[in-house]
C-alpha cells in the first residue's frame, strides 16, 4: 500500500519574488503546503546527496525545514542562491558541494 500511495505523490516548489512555497499533493489533492518568507530562513544550507546530487536543506526559524533534492530543472539551486543573495540570507556550501560544483 506505501508504495502504491508513494507512486502519486508529487511535490511542488516555487520560488517567487518575496517567498518560497513549498506543497506535497496527493494526485491533485495537497496534503501539505508551507510558504516562507525571507524574514523566516535562518540560513540556506547547500550540501551533496547521494553520488552526484545536489541539494539545500533550507533552515527555518519555526517548523520542519525544507529539504530540496531532485528537482528538475536543475537550476533551482541557482535560483536559490540569487534569491538568498536579494534577500541577505546566509548560505554555507559543504566541502562536498564544493566539489560538485567544480566538475560541472
Amino acid at each position: 500500500i506505501f508504495i502504491l500511495v508513494a507512486i502519486f505523490i508529487q511535490f511542488k516548489f516555487r520560488i517567487e519574488k518575496n517567498r518560497l512555497s513549498y506543497q506535497i499533493l496527493f494526485l491533485t489533492m495537497p496534503i501539505y503546503k508551507k510558504v516562507v518568507y525571507p524574514k523566516q530562513i535562518v540560513q540556506m544550507k547547500f550540501k551533496r546527496v547521494g553520488w552526484a546530487t545536489k541539494g539545500v536543506i533550507i533552515q527555518v526559524n519555526k517548523g520542519l525545514n525544507i529539504r530540496i533534492f531532485g528537482f528538475a530543472p536543475d537550476n533551482v539551486l541557482i535560483d536559490l542562491i540569487k534569491f538568498a543573495n536579494e534577500n541577505d540570507i546566509s548560505t554555507y556550501k559543504t566541502k562536498e558541494y564544493l566539489v560538485l560544483e567544480k566538475t560541472e
